[in-house]
């Protein structure tokens, strides 16, 4: 029997909302400026300006782009993170 062990970098993706940034550069200085002027609830909006929100609508997604007056894109970044090292696979070949 032979035993193969493959080498898989573990990569995982994080979506981060960019809302505080877009809303400070158009003039918002803060969640409690930028809830009413959108309609969303003031501790939703907190979570989104803090990065902690887990998931956004798209009711609200939408609520933000024409309330800052840009596309969705445009709040929402793409990031990849990288474990350091390699895991093994744990699979097994035999002959």
């Amino acid at each position: 029997m032979v035993t193969l062990t493959a080498c898989v970098l573990d990569f995982r993706a994080m979506i981060k909302l960019t809302v505080r940034e877009v809303a400070q550069a158009k003039g918002f200085d803060n969640a409690s400026a930028l809830a009413p002027a959108t309609g969303i609830h003031p501790t939703s909006m907190y979570r989104i300006w803090n990065g902690k929100a887990t998931r956004i609508d798209l009711d609200t997604l939408d609520k933000l782009c024409n309330t800052l007056q840009v596309p969705a894109g445009l709040l929402i970044t793409h990031v990849a993170i990288s474990d350091s090292g390699a895991k093994s696979s744990g699979r097994r070949k035999s002959r």
